[in-house]
């Protein structure tokens, strides 16, 4: 993850590709957007990840494998599911995770790219209920300019746990299931501490955050311009023929 977060990216629904700004960021930022139709974005999601893999940068792909927010008719709709269907998961704090889109990322990820991309468990809880002057981590508050404060808690999946790449849709989804009922867990042990079970570390906040995210997309736009370039050159010179050529939740980041 050293280095990577100023290329962070994460799968995203095609709907907010079409708002302004937050939009515009996510498109330049090559963020991997999803139509939530599985028959388009089963086609989609492994050219998405060879892309982002090309690049010599590092960089971070957040996957959400619940796929929506929170609401307590979600997560009753979510257990009835399980419950139908037979699935031994017991969650109390979210949502039964959808397992499609996250078995064929790292199914691919698996087949293509093993040893060069890291799985990494991550959660994130909001301390606005403790009293401690805080907001929601919202849109919102954050263009108020009102303070949020949030525990994070990030660990590293050895290599060696994660299903291979001929894993069965039935070992794939335990492995989730797993995840989210150790999220759930985590959660439990947050409300009761006031903290993760880990060691702590304080990120002060730096004020050039911003122009560092500004210009990170700026090279990133620049590195898709160029690639783009390189790629009509090599289609106008073969004239002839034709060629062509992932919070709670999670993310996948590709090592250098």
């Amino acid at each position: 993850m050293t280095n990577s977060l100023g290329a962070s990216k994460a799968y995203a629904k095609s709907e907010l590709l079409y708002m302004p700004i937050i939009g515009w960021v996510f498109y330049f930022g090559e963020f991997i957007f999803l139509k939530r139709d599985w028959r388009n974005d089963a086609k989609s999601i492994g050219p998405s990840l060879d892309t982002l893999m090309k690049s010599p940068y590092p960089m971070l792909l957040l996957i959400l494998p619940e796929g929506t927010r929170f609401t307590p008719e979600k997560y009753a709709a979510g257990m009835a599911y399980a419950k139908e269907h037979g699935l031994d998961v017991k969650l109390k704090h979210h949502l039964l995770p959808r397992v499609k889109g996250f078995a064929n990322s790292l199914r691919h990820l698996q087949s293509n790219y093993k040893g060069s991309f890291g799985l990494y468990h991550i959660q994130v809880l909001s301390r606005s209920t403790e009293g401690a002057g805080a907001f929601e981590p919202t849109l919102t508050n954050f263009f108020a300019g009102k303070p949020m404060k949030v525990d994070c808690y990030i660990e590293r999946i050895s290599n060696e746990k994660l299903p291979a790449a001929e894993a069965s849709d039935e070992e794939q989804a335990k492995f989730l299931y797993d995840a989210f009922e150790h999220k759930d867990k985590l959660i439990e042990s947050h409300r009761e501490h006031h903290r993760f079970p880990t060691s702590l570390m304080t990120v002060k906040k730096r004020i050039y955050a911003g122009i560092f995210l500004i210009i990170n997309l700026l090279q990133n736009s620049q590195y898709g311009a160029k690639k783009s370039n390189k790629a009509g050159g090599k289609q106008s010179m073969k004239n002839n023929g034709t060629t062509t050529t992932a919070t709670k939740n999670g993310g996948f980041a590709k090592d250098n």
